[in-house]
């Protein structure tokens, strides 16, 4: 039996397991406003982050791995138990693939207001294609910022794994904890970046927690 406050579930036959922060998270972006364009956005921000899940998940089963899904607050993760080795390419593939299914999925969702994902006259025009844009676009492009725990991150580690061997992946972390934490002392002297310091403070806690499970 699943824990109280979470929902499972199959999609294209991959396991989904949705916990109670996933929902919670959704709740707090549609309260900050509570309208048509915040509906949307808690919509989108949902679809996008299962759709960006599916695309890792349909890579791994590519590559002979079993993968399941998990949704929470803030996040979405795909596990993956390799059926056979997977070769550096091949990981490569699978964290990229996320982000490129996101991305592609939300200019999809774009085409009834703008040609593409940087026409953004016709976007910001509308708050609902505004609200598609963010969660799209923005937010799948963000994720290959190549700093650890996104997918831009994994994709570096694998990238210089065959240089590094198994240290490649701490190294990647702490390499992202510094340019984390200089980052949020930059944004924390801009008032108008400032907003940035809660995301910035979210991204060194998993990578500092990162860090400490590598030892």
């Amino acid at each position: 039996m699943a824990p109280s406050g979470e929902r499972r579930a199959a999609l294209l036959g991959f396991p989904v397991r949705a916990t109670s922060g996933f929902w919670f998270f959704l709740l707090i972006v549609f309260g900050l406003d509570p309208g048509p364009e915040g509906l949307v956005l808690a919509i989108s921000l949902a679809a996008f982050t299962v759709i960006h899940e599916l695309g890792h998940a349909l890579v791994a089963r590519r590559l002979g791995a079993e993968a399941s899904i998990s949704l929470g607050f803030m996040v979405g993760y795909t596990s993956f138990q390799p059926g056979r080795a997977i070769a550096t390419r091949g990981r490569m593939a699978l964290s990229a693939a996320g982000p490129a299914a996101h991305i592609a999925a939300g200019w999809i969702c774009l085409l009834p207001w703008a040609a593409h994902p940087l026409d953004i006259d016709a976007i910001s025009a509308s708050g609902i294609a505004t609200a598609i844009w963010w969660a799209g676009v923005v937010i799948g492009t963000a994720n290959l910022i190549p700093l650890w725990p996104l997918d831009g991150g994994h994709l570096v580690s694998h990238a210089v794994t065959p240089l590094l061997g198994p240290s490649a992946a701490r190294v990647v972390i702490g390499l992202s904890a510094t340019v984390t934490s200089a980052g949020i002392v930059w944004a924390a002297q801009s008032a108008a970046w400032r907003s940035l310091v809660v995301v910035g403070a979210l991204l060194l806690w998993s990578q500092v927690s990162a860090l400490r499970l590598s030892r």
